[in-house]
This record gives C-alpha cells, structure tokens and sequence, in this order.
C-alpha cells in the first residue's frame, strides 16, 4: 500500500505485512482498475516498508503532495494543491530512496483549492476542488496528460 505524507517532509510511504519486502511501484506494476487487493478477511497490521523522499527538483515543483492516481499510461500521479500542480513521477524502486518527477502540469487559477485527481480512460485528468459550495467543484483539464499506453506511444 503506497500513501502520500502531504508535507512536513512530503514523503511517499510503502506499508505491508510485517516481514515483508518493499516492491516499490514501477509504471504498470498497480494493480488493474477493478482488481480486488489480494488480502483475507480479518484484522491485519502494516508496518513501513519505504520511503522515497522527493528529489530537488519534484520538492521544487511540488511544494506537498495532496492525491496521487494511476493514470491510464500505468504512471504514477501526484497532485499538489499548494503548487497547483500534477506531477508524473519515475518508478518507485523496492527499498525506498529518491522519487523524481518525469513531467509536471500547472493549473493556473482555479476557483477552489485542488484536492483530488482522477483520469479518464483517455487520460485527461479530472482535478477535485475544495470549495465553498458543493457543486461546480470538478475540472476536466484539456489536452491528455496521461494517454493510454498504446495510443502514440511506442511499445518497448
């Protein structure tokens, strides 16, 4: 289970079962939209795996980290509403480190504080606002910045 700690310092935290090994997060290593998590029923204790520590650059152009989302591309997403920014991050390896940003997206003024990130399966993003009132508080952002893998992109 991979959770974003928002600031103070904004970190990227890997949780497991006791005993187990990080696997780290690489593009298209999460599990399928729809996918259940393997897990039996019952209670269950985690304990910190990782943690990845934002590189100069991605603390530079993320000043927290408030949501994060697979996009269609099978990459990783964060989005910091400080920055207002999406950030597309490298892979994760098992053991922690360094994350490093890929690509980055500024928001330019929005009216509400962004807080939540989804795709569409095109993979335009869909940007959740914190606003004083409960509608209009849902922005489809053009063009895709997370195109589905296939889609002009070379299969390696």
């Amino acid at each position: 289970m991979l959770v974003a700690k928002e600031k103070k310092p904004a970190a990227f935290i890997e949780f497991g079962p006791p005993h187990s090994r990080s696997r780290g997060l690489v593009r298209g290593g999460a599990l399928a939209d729809g996918e259940r998590w393997p897990i039996k029923k019952g209670h269950h204790r985690f304990v910190v795996l990782a943690i990845w520590l934002p590189d100069k650059t991605l603390a530079k152009t993320c000043d927290d980290f408030s949501d994060l989302e697979i996009g269609p591309d099978g990459c990783l997403y964060l989005l910091s509403d400080k920055s207002s920014t999406i950030a597309r991050l490298d892979d994760l390896p098992a053991g922690g480190g360094t994350a490093a940003l890929l690509d980055a997206w500024r928001l330019g003024d929005l009216d509400g504080k962004p807080e939540g990130l989804a795709f569409t399966a095109q993979g335009r993003a869909i940007v959740g606002l914190d606003t004083r009132k409960p509608r209009r508080n849902l922005v489809l952002l053009e063009p895709s910045v997370a195109p589905p893998r296939g889609r002009g992109q070379s299969q390696s």
